[in-house]
């Protein structure tokens, strides 16, 4: 009698979510890299013909509406020369 093999096959789709390493100019590697996260939701109101422009260059660009804003917005505040602190997270060394 052979033995059943229960193996789940999709699991070779599924990929292993492992921090990013970076290397410094001393060559020490770092496992995270500063990352902010996008968590602050936000109602906008816009007239219909501006919500059709920017969905349509959605769909062209293949980005999403919300990205298009969140890029728009950043270019706003860099034209008006204010900057945006990122936060701070710490650097961990790999062994």
């Amino acid at each position: 009698m052979t033995k059943k093999n229960f193996t789940n096959p999709a699991m070779q789709f599924i990929s292993d979510d492992k921090p990013s390493a970076k290397t410094t100019a001393k060559g020490i590697k770092y496992r995270y890299v500063a990352v902010e996260i996008k968590t602050r939701r936000v109602n906008l109101i816009l007239r219909e013909s501006l919500y059709e422009a920017v969905k349509k260059l959605s769909k062209i660009t293949k980005v999403s509406l919300n990205e298009i804003t969140h890029i728009a917005l950043e270019k706003y505040l860099e034209a008006k020369g204010i900057e945006i602190e990122a936060p701070e997270l710490p650097d961990f060394p790999l062994e």
